[in-house]
């Protein structure tokens, strides 16, 4: 995945409101007993060119951005779900 497109996705990610601690990859951290937490993951798949007879060059990167919310057990689903939410309407198209 472009490094650039990365950058701006984790940094978008970090705006959601309520925020919780989100752990991108490759990155130490040590739960507390009882905090909700997110893990994210980047997911790439194959390069494709769309065009049939275009550039060479042209090419398009696509993936999975891939959002892991942890909450405490036995708490029920609510709270994850509505985390959830605010997290797809951050990313919402257009």
């Amino acid at each position: 995945m472009n490094a650039t497109i990365k950058k701006l996705m984790e940094k978008r990610l970090n705006t959601v409101t309520p925020a919780i601690a989100v752990v991108f990859e490759n990155m130490a951290y040590v739960p507390v007993l009882g905090t909700p937490y997110a893990r994210c993951f980047f997911l790439p798949a194959p390069t494709g060119n769309p065009s049939y007879g275009g550039p060479p060059a042209l090419k398009r990167e696509v993936g999975v951005m891939q959002v892991s919310l942890n909450y405490p057990p036995n708490a029920g689903a609510q709270n994850a779900l509505a985390q959830a939410k605010l997290i797809r309407d951050q990313f919402a198209r257009g």
